[in-house]
């Protein structure tokens, strides 16, 4: 049975049940950030679910799991919305995105980061420099490889991409001097900042959330709308935030819905454009 806090309680109203999540489903391995933000979602939510680990085909085997299962909002799944909405066109899952129910909680903003002693020390300067600059990123097909190409494309840089097996690689790339730049996210170039220099945003970035198939009751999605939304302004949730470099999100499903569609035509288009996929997203 759901325990709540007695003021999360009351915010639900006198005789009005809380969503009964028993379960929520964190399709990488335990630490990694879409754990940790998990973990820091329930804790401010004060909503009393365990946490299931399921890895396994780039996040689709843990949401194939919800989805599967009865409708009956007591299994969620808390991912990465850029895994989440390619997992059908990377031929992961037989559903899309759009069957889900989408609450976004989180944003992680990617940077650009060059070492120390370089001689670029704006985004501009990138776009200026002469020859072809080498980009690392996470790897062909990773969201990284993703902002790479299209922060590449918007600001007409010359680049030639190199991909390395995770953030960690393609930031040690650029300290060891085989990469001019790499674009990562905030939480993984702080924790490797020594010897590096942040010139800015890339004005993309990876977010998280919580999602359920549709098909539940609707009583359930009004209580999450609540519980989320309450869940990512208490202080607790805030902090951690700021010590993962994530942004809070404060927006609704409908709002989450649209963010979703937006990150799959971009990430999908990319994919087919750079041939890491022959399934356009209009098929």
């Amino acid at each position: 049975m759901l325990l709540l806090a007695a003021g999360v309680w009351w915010l639900f109203g006198a005789g009005n049940a809380a969503p009964e999540v028993e379960t929520v489903v964190v399709p990488w391995n335990p630490g990694g950030m879409t754990d940790l933000t998990a973990g820091a979602l329930l804790g401010a939510s004060a909503v009393d679910a365990s946490i299931l680990n399921v890895p396994g085909a780039n996040g689709a085997n843990g949401a194939n799991r919800v989805y599967n299962a009865p409708r009956d909002g007591k299994t969620l799944v808390c991912t990465s919305l850029s895994a989440f909405v390619t997992s059908r066109q990377l031929g992961f899952a037989e559903w899309d995105y759009t069957e889900w129910e989408i609450w976004l909680t989180a944003y992680a903003p990617y940077m650009i980061a060059v070492r120390d002693g370089s001689p670029y020390r704006t985004p501009e300067d990138l776009a200026e420099a002469a020859g072809g600059l080498i980009c690392a990123n996470a790897g062909s097909g990773t969201f990284g490889f993703v902002v790479s190409h299209l922060f590449a494309g918007e600001k007409g840089l010359d680049v030639r991409h190199v991909a390395y097996s995770g953030s960690g690689p393609a930031i040690s790339s650029v300290l060891a001097g085989e990469s001019d730049f790499v674009l990562a996210p905030m939480s993984e170039i702080a924790f490797r900042s020594e010897g590096l220099r942040v010139l800015g945003e890339t004005g993309f970035g990876e977010y998280y959330g919580v999602m359920a198939p549709k098909g539940m009751d609707e009583s359930f999605l009004t209580r999450y709308d609540t519980t989320w939304t309450n869940a990512v302004s208490k202080d607790s949730f805030t902090a951690f935030a700021e010590s993962a470099g994530l942004v809070p999100l404060k927006i609704d499903r409908k709002q989450s819905a649209l963010t979703a569609g937006k990150m799959a035509s971009l990430i999908g288009w990319t994919l087919y454009d750079t041939g890491c996929v022959n399934v356009a997203p209009a098929e």
